[in-house]
């Protein structure tokens, strides 16, 4: 338990679970008497309106102008991750795990691949949590060159495709002020992949910036072709961004918490808003392990009425994107919280095996 929780004894403790709980089952405001009648609460009507009091008072409930009762703040629903979801080890229901395992378990080969599987994780995510689905595809700075092929064109032009370690495909569409064949192509490939191969992308482009500087001056024109074609096939995006992926953001317009138009239109707004999502998930990656962000814990304004669920997924224990959902803050945390944990290590020993194909 966090520190900052431990100036609740153990009956306040059990009061505010049980009020948490029944908020997100019902979504409404919840009073004395409703915690009075369960059977696990050895307490009076009276009792509890001065412990729910006690609690509004330290921060863990607060009153809707509207209602007597009080709904859990974000410090709630953090005390209610960390005593309840956190300390539960919970698993998802065997219906989900199946959905999630035939996810990861399915044929990966050809193209593709990675781009083709992270869509999918989007879809499934959204599905199974009724929440928007997301997911940060690897940022290509981030990875790692499985092989680089060209294919010749029409009019003077190539398509470069690199593949990488992770199996994502990137293509390039490139327009050449020289005439090659096709063999001549497969042979600058074969070249440049006995070179190249495993190398991550910065470091590959490095290596090729230094050899183009040494042939220049030895004046090789074929040699130089080659690293030109090279250099141009894995030159940076000009955004230099990892794409977020997306799924349901229509659920929010079905949403409870999201029935206030102003509401609904600031968390769409974070959502286009994919640079800031970008560094909020960037924080789930360096942690290793799954994280809650709940309100204004995200540090985007726009989202204080949401909770964010995010975990790394990567092959081999290496660390090459993001994903989770987000949604109200009143979502079911027991439940979607092992959804998350669950779909990426799936994720991640689905690239692991892929991986292993390379």
């Amino acid at each position: 338990m966090d520190a900052s929780h431990r100036e609740l004894d153990e009956r306040t403790r059990a009061v505010l679970r049980q009020i948490i709980a029944s908020y997100i089952a019902t979504g409404e405001p919840v009073g004395s008497a409703a915690i009075a009648r369960r059977p696990d609460v050895d307490a009076s009507p009276a009792t509890i309106r001065s412990v729910m009091a006690d609690l509004e008072q330290l921060g863990y409930l607060e009153k809707p102008h509207t209602s007597a009762g009080r709904v859990p703040t974000d410090k709630g629903y953090r005390f209610f991750i960390e005593s309840v979801v956190r300390s539960g080890h919970a698993a998802p229901r065997a219906r989900e795990r199946e959905q999630i395992d035939r996810l990861a378990q399915r044929d990966l080969e050809g193209p593709p691949l990675l781009d083709q599987l992270l869509g999918d994780t989007t879809r499934l995510l959204h599905g199974l949590s009724h929440h928007v689905g997301l997911v940060v595809a690897p940022r290509p700075e981030a990875e790692v060159l499985r092989r680089l092929e060209f294919v010749r064109l029409r009019e003077g032009r190539v398509l470069a495709v690199a593949v990488t370690r992770a199996g994502r495909v990137l293509n390039k569409l490139l327009s050449l002020e020289f005439s090659v064949s096709q063999a001549d192509l497969d042979a600058m490939s074969n070249e440049l992949n006995e070179r190249l191969h495993d190398l991550p992308l910065p470091q590959a482009r490095e290596k090729l910036a230094a050899e183009l500087a040494e042939e220049r001056s030895s004046l090789d024109a074929a040699r130089s072709r080659t690293l030109q074609l090279a250099q141009a096939a894995l030159a940076p995006p000009a955004d230099g961004e990892s794409v977020v992926k997306l799924d349901g953001q229509s659920s929010l317009l079905e949403d409870p918490a999201f029935q206030d138009p102003s509401r609904l239109r600031a968390v769409f707004r974070a959502l286009e808003e994919k640079s800031r999502l970008l560094t909020l998930l960037d924080k789930a990656a360096a942690a290793g392990e799954v994280s809650i962000f709940i309100g204004a814990e995200s540090g985007i304004a726009d989202l204080r009425d949401t909770a964010v669920i995010a975990m790394p997924y990567g092959p081999d224990g290496e660390v090459v994107g993001t994903l989770g959902v987000i949604g109200p803050a009143r979502m079911d945390y027991a439940r979607v919280v092992p959804v998350v944990e669950y779909t990426a290590r799936a994720v991640s020993r689905a690239l692991g095996d892929l991986h292993g194909q390379s």
